[in-house]
C-alpha cells in the first residue's frame, strides 16, 4: 500500500489545528485546576463565616459549640450541614483530603461535595455542602450544564477564529509559492524573460530575488552564446576573405610575371596576409579568454598590492599618443587585496577603450569607501547613448558609428572586462551622455 503523502500546506493546516486544540485543552486544564482551588478557597471562607456564626450563637446562650450544636440547628444556613464530631471520629467515608488551610482540613466526596473540619475544644465542627440544596443539578444533560457547555463552546470558537485568521495568510503564502513555481516552470520551458515578483513579503522576496538573479545570468549566458554562434563566423569571415583576395592577387602577379608583365608588389601583399593572420590569432585568443572568464575557468589567487604601483607598471602597455593623454588620481597608500590578473584584464581593456574614443584626455581616479574600492575611468569622447550602455558589454556589439571595428579591436574588450570584474566579485558599470564622454566605474569589495 502506497504511503499517504500530504502536501506541505495540508500538513501545515493539520499542525496548526492540532496546536490550537492542544493549546485550548491545556488552558482548560489549567483553568480547571485554578477554579477548583478557587472553589476550595471560597468554601473555606464560607465555613469560617459559619463557624463564627456558631460560636456567636453559642456564646449568646452561654454554651460551648459542642452543646449548642447538639441542641440547635441553623435554619438560616440551608446550604450547609453543621455538626459536632469527637476528636477520634472519622470525618467521612469515601472521601479524600484536598487541602489544609489555616488549620482547617478540607475533604472532597466522589460527588464533588466538600466538607471542612474546624478544630473546636475536644473535637471538630464539621461543615458540609448540603446535597439537598444543589437543586438536582446532576440531573442536567451536558449541553444544559454551563460547566460542561462553556469549555466546549470555548474550544469551537477558538478553533474557528484562530483557524480563520491563520488560514488567510497561509493561503496567501500558498498562492505566492504557486506563482513562483509557475514562473520557474515558464522559464524552464524557454520563456527567458519570465521573472518572479520581488514585491512579495519576506522571506519569499529573497527567494524571488535570487531566482531573478539566476535567470538574468542564464539569459545573459544564452544571449552571449547566440551572439558567439552568429558573430564569430562573421568576424572571421572578413580576414579570411582578405587573405583569399591577397592570395588571388599573388597568383595573378605570378601569371603576369610569366607573361613578362609588371606584377604586384609581392612583399606588401605578404605583409597584408601576416596582418590578417594576426587578426585571426587575436580573435581566437580573445574568444578563448572570454569563454574561460565567463565560465569561471580562469582562477587567480588574490594578493595584497599597492594600486598606484600596479597602474604605473601598466602605463607602457596603454595606447597613449600625443593627441590623447592619460591622467591619474590615485592615493599613494591605497592597498588592494584582490586578483591582479583579473584587475589587469579590466583596466587594460577599459583604459584602452577610453583612449581609443577620447578626444584629448582620459582620467583615472580611485578611492576607498568603507569596504569598497571604486576605480573610475573617464574619457571626453562622443559618449554612449543611454539605450546602448548595456549593449557595449556584449561580445561583438556595435552600437554606433563612432564605436565600431574601424577604431580597432575585435569587439570583445569590454565583454572581457565585464567578465573579469565579475570574477573579482565586483561590478563594472558605465554612465554616459552623448557628446559628454563615458565614465566606467569598477567597484571591488575590499575586506577590512
Amino acid at each position: 500500500m502506497a504511503k499517504l503523502r500530504l502536501s506541505l500546506f495540508a500538513r501545515l493546516y493539520g499542525s496548526i489545528v492540532l496546536a490550537l486544540l492542544v493549546s485550548v485543552l491545556l488552558v482548560l486544564w489549567l483553568s480547571d485546576s485554578f477554579f477548583a482551588q478557587d472553589d476550595i478557597n471560597d468554601f473555606v471562607r464560607d465555613t469560617h463565616g459559619v463557624m463564627r456564626l456558631v460560636e456567636s450563637e453559642a456564646q449568646l446562650q452561654h454554651l460551648s459549640p459542642q452543646h449548642y450544636l447538639h441542641q440547635h440547628q441553623l435554619p438560616e444556613l440551608p446550604q450547609f450541614q453543621v455538626q459536632w464530631l469527637p476528636a477520634n471520629t472519622p470525618p467521612c467515608q469515601h472521601c479524600q483530603q484536598v487541602a489544609q488551610l489555616n488549620g482547617v482540613t478540607v475533604y472532597q466526596f466522589d460527588d464533588d461535595r466538600l466538607q471542612a473540619l474546624h478544630p473546636s475544644g475536644s473535637g471538630y465542627v464539621l461543615i458540609r455542602d448540603n446535597v439537598e440544596f444543589e437543586l438536582g443539578i446532576d440531573d442536567l444533560r451536558w449541553f444544559e450544564d454551563p460547566d460542561k457547555l462553556i469549555p466546549v463552546m470555548l474550544i469551537l470558537v477558538a478553533l474557528l477564529v484562530l483557524g480563520t485568521m491563520l488560514y488567510l495568510p497561509i493561503r496567501q503564502l500558498q498562492q505566492q509559492i504557486q506563482r513562483l513555481m509557475a514562473t520557474q516552470q515558464a522559464f524552464g520551458q524557454g520563456q527567458l524573460s519570465a521573472r518572479a515578483d520581488e514585491s512579495i513579503p519576506a522571506p519569499l522576496n529573497t527567494l524571488a530575488s535570487h531566482f531573478n538573479t539566476m535567470a538574468d545570468q542564464i539569459s545573459e549566458t544564452v544571449s552571449q552564446s547566440q551572439i558567439f554562434a552568429q558573430a564569430v563566423p562573421h568576424e572571421m569571415r572578413t580576414p579570411l576573405a582578405r587573405i583569399q583576395l591577397t592570395v588571388g592577387l599573388l597568383r595573378q602577379g605570378q601569371r603576369q610575371a610569366q607573361l613578362g608583365l609588371q606584377p604586384h608588389a609581392q612583399p606588401e601583399l605578404l605583409d597584408n596576409i601576416d596582418s590578417y593572420v594576426d587578426d585571426l590569432a587575436q580573435l581566437s585568443e580573445q574568444v578563448l579568454l572570454f569563454s574561460r572568464l565567463h565560465n569561471g575557468y580562469h582562477p587567480a589567487a588574490p594578493q595584497s598590492f599597492n594600486l598606484l604601483e600596479f597602474i604605473q607598471a601598466r602605463l607602457p602597455h596603454y595606447a597613449t599618443s600625443d593627441k590623447v593623454g592619460l591622467q591619474q588620481s590615485i592615493p599613494a597608500a591605497l592597498q588592494l587585496h584582490s586578483s591582479p590578473l583579473h584587475l589587469r584584464l579590466v583596466l587594460d581593456n577599459v583604459i584602452n577603450n577610453a583612449l581609443r574614443y577620447a578626444n584629448t584626455v582620459v582620467t583615472l581616479h580611485a578611492e576607498q569607501r568603507q569596504s569598497v574600492t571604486i576605480i573610475t575611468v573617464s574619457d571626453d569622447g562622443h559618449g554612449i547613448a543611454p539605450a546602448d550602455q548595456q549593449l557595449i558589454f556584449l561580445p561583438f556589439s556595435r552600437v554606433d558609428k563612432s564605436r565600431n571595428s574601424k577604431t580597432g579591436g575585435v569587439g570583445l574588450g569590454l565583454a572581457i572586462a565585464k567578465a573579469a570584474a565579475n570574477n573579482l566579485g565586483g561590478e563594472l558599470t558605465v554612465v554616459s551622455q552623448p557628446s559628454q564622454g563615458a565614465q566606467f566605474q569598477l567597484r571591488i569589495p575590499s575586506p577590512l
